[in-house]
This record gives structure tokens, C-alpha cells and sequence, in this order.
């Protein structure tokens, strides 16, 4: 994934960015196009990276400790440290997403309004987090075709990434 340099972009011109992302996040309608997205926008390992620490925050915030995390995901102590750290210094985009899933898996209705905290959120926790949140989101409240056809989309991912492999392999010998 790529890094901004912070002197490369004004702290506006970042807002925008992720104010513009953020909105491109809340128009997915479907999972079909969520996926079309995910895979568009990152890598296989990228997305089971962000559902895991999504999953790491549901099984922290359910009480579970960190071997049984560790050994569950196949996840190091660090990267649950870090997860906790974020959910001990606020949290409230995971709990948000936790909670909606939740709601959806027991057909109860949830929709806290994240409009009115959407700024403190934004300021404190950085867009590229959203995508694992939605993922989840979208895969939890797919139908079943709508699994088989995420699936089929996650193979074409593992396609995606093999091709670029071949052809980064094929440009440098070129080089």
C-alpha cells in the first residue's frame, strides 16, 4: 500500500483525499460492487489483513485474551497489541462496525449516526481502515449467491496478483 510523504501534500489537500474516499466507501450499495472495489483497490493479502484486524477488534472487544487470538487468526502478539492500543485510544469506527455486525447477524436494526462523529473519527483514525470494516460489513450481510459470486471474486484476486507477479518477474529481466 502506498505512504504519503507529508511534505508531498497539504494537511487540506489529505482531507479531501480521505473525505473523497470516505464517501466512495459510503456509495457501495452491494456487495457485488464492494467487492469490485476491494479488488480494484488492494491486494488478496491486503484485504484478509484488514478483516483480520477487524476480527481481532471483535474477539479483543469480546473478552478473548491473546493467545487464543494468536493461535485462532495466526496473528503475532504485536499485531494484537497494536489492534488493542487503537480500540484502548478510542475505537469507536470498530465498535461501530462491530456493532452493525452484530445487529445484522441477530436482524436487529443498528444504525448509529456516524455523520454527526464523522470528523472526530476522521481525525483520529486513518481512512485506509475503512476497507476491512466494509468488507466484513458486506460479506456478513451477503445472501448466499452473493457468497459464491464474493468467492468467485476472491479467486480472480488470487489471479490478479499471480499475472502481476508474472509480469513484474518478465519487466525486470527486461530491465
Amino acid at each position: 500500500m502506498a505512504k504519503f510523504r507529508k511534505n508531498e501534500l497539504s494537511k487540506k489537500e489529505i482531507e479531501e483525499l480521505l473525505l473523497d474516499f470516505a464517501v466512495v466507501l459510503a456509495n457501495i450499495k452491494q456487495p457485488k460492487e464492494a467487492v469490485q472495489f476491494i479488488r480494484d483497490l488492494m491486494s488478496e493479502q491486503e484485504a484478509r489483513m484488514f478483516a483480520k484486524r477487524l476480527k481481532i477488534a471483535a474477539l479483543l472487544l469480546s473478552g478473548k485474551n491473546y493467545s487464543e487470538i494468536s493461535q485462532g487468526l495466526k496473528v503475532s502478539s504485536s499485531t494484537i497489541a497494536k489492534i488493542n492500543a487503537w480500540l484502548q485510544e478510542g475505537g469507536e469506527g470498530y465498535r461501530l462496525m462491530i456493532a452493525r455486525l452484530k445487529a445484522r447477524r441477530n436482524n436487529e436494526q443498528c444504525s448509529p449516526d456516524i455523520h454527526s462523529d464523522f470528523p472526530s473519527i476522521r481525525r483520529r483514525y486513518p481512512a485506509y481502515y475503512w476497507p476491512q470494516a466494509l468488507l466484513e460489513a458486506v460479506v456478513s450481510s451477503a445472501s448466499k449467491r452473493q457468497k459464491q459470486q464474493i468467492i468467485r471474486a476472491m479467486e480472480e484476486m488470487r489471479e490478479k496478483d499471480d499475472l502481476f507477479q508474472r509480469l513484474e518477474v518478465i519487466l525486470r529481466r527486461k530491465l
